[in-house]
């Protein structure tokens, strides 16, 4: 058969599953496990709340979306533009930062939002107040192709009252927040390291996504003392075994070392590999090709559903998502609690550092004390702790009985 080529009717043609079915999907094996509450089950399939707004554009209109997961509690969440964002992307990131806030103990429901369109195509004095009424009293900070300027420029055009945070310093904000998601997972993996008692200066990174998560991964790793020896954006990369120079790196990766691709980062003989670019950049087959022996996943749906079982029988250590990913919407939800004075960014250091260490903690002890893969133990706590709130406001009700 050619190179290619593809079979009608076989699984090939096959469309893959939406995100959101993906979430649920693994959402369903947690819930069954740790006996969650019906009820809550129910409220966890689709956004307690789905908004669909049409904002005027240059060439037309541009679809926006918020989804706030639950209407039980105040809500926090990311606000994306990107051209291919879809009301089901929306969905299943507001689903996952319900469940991340969750896994790493904070008291929020999870939202999300965003327009299917480039960053800036539509201004944020317009997005701000198209959102005013959707929002309520929700909250919204940064996600992909939305960064400090352009919340400050929301916040402009509503006043000091506005529901964003990660705002620029001059309005009260943290340069800390640029590098959150980074820190947040240098952190976690600070802690595994410390578990299995691997010496940190030895190993080798490789970094999956040239963004501006990618590139703060790069950052925060170097100045941990790990040696970043392979990065790459969506269509090129570069390789320093000795370490790639930050300076290179700022003038492009064709020049940063020799050439790679994508698929050759992810294969790459680092000990470490962190995930910061888009959804299902690990699948069945890429899991295959992985030489790390520890996932960072910094991005949301990084792996596939279908490369995890690979990746367990592989013995590769996966830091997820839900644990990995969180420094993000621990420090938005920090700078939200401290609203109305200026940012302290040591106090924020350190609760970032406190939140995750936590966090770690209870996945770890889930991992090790009931045997189960990190991803699978992180959603158990995530699941206990929701199921404990929805009793708490709902009343006991009949739960489906626990798995072994």
């Amino acid at each position: 058969m050619r190179e290619g080529s593809r079979v009608s009717g076989s699984r090939e043609d096959e469309a893959p599953p939406s995100l959101h079915a993906q979430g649920l999907a693994r959402l369903a094996a947690a819930a069954d496990r740790v006996g969650a509450p019906a009820g809550l089950r129910a409220a966890l399939q689709q956004p307690a709340r789905l908004t669909a707004l049409w904002l005027p554009g240059p060439a037309g209109p541009v679809a926006g979306w918020w989804a706030q997961q639950s209407l039980d509690l105040p809500t926090l969440g990311g606000f994306a533009q990107a051209p291919g964002l879809s009301a089901d992307a929306v969905r299943a990131a507001a689903l996952w930062t319900h469940l991340q806030a969750a896994a790493v103990g904070l008291s929020v429901g999870g939202g999300f939002g965003g327009l299917a369109a480039p960053p800036g195509l539509v201004s944020a004095a317009a997005v701000g107040r198209a959102w005013a009424p959707v929002l309520g009293d929700s909250v919204v900070g940064a996600e992909r192709g939305t960064d400090a300027a352009w919340l400050g420029r929301w916040r402009g055009a509503l006043g000091p009252g506005a529901p964003v945070v990660g705002l620029p310093e001059a309005l009260g904000g943290s340069a800390l927040r640029a590098q959150a998601v980074a820190r947040g997972g240098q952190l976690v993996l600070d802690r595994f390291l410390r578990q299995v008692g691997w010496a940190r200066p030895r190993l080798r990174v490789a970094v999956h996504g040239d963004g501006a998560v990618g590139r703060a991964a790069v950052a925060v790793a170097r100045a941990a003392g790990l040696r970043v020896v392979a990065v790459c954006d969506a269509e090129v990369g570069a390789v320093a075994e000795g370490g790639l120079d930050p300076a290179r790196l700022a003038g492009g990766l064709g020049a940063a070392g020799v050439p790679t691709t994508p698929a050759g980062v992810l294969a790459h003989d680092a000990e470490v590999l962190i995930l910061a670019s888009g959804a299902g950049v690990v699948d069945a087959a890429a899991a295959h090709q992985i030489k790390a022996r520890v996932i960072v996943e910094l991005a949301r749906f990084a792996i596939a559903p279908e490369a995890d079982a690979v990746l367990l029988d592989r013995r590769v250590a996966v830091l997820p998502h839900l644990v990995a990913g969180a420094g993000g919407l621990v420090m938005d939800h920090a700078l939200w609690q401290g609203r109305g004075a200026p940012a302290d960014d040591e106090a924020l250091a350190n609760a970032l550092a406190a939140q995750l260490d936590r966090a770690f903690r209870a996945l770890w002890a889930a991992a090790v004390g009931e045997g189960l893969p990190a991803r699978t133990a992180a959603l158990t706590v995530a699941l206990r702790r929701l199921s404990a709130q929805h009793q708490a406001l709902h009343g006991p009700e009949l739960s489906a009985p626990a798995g072994p």
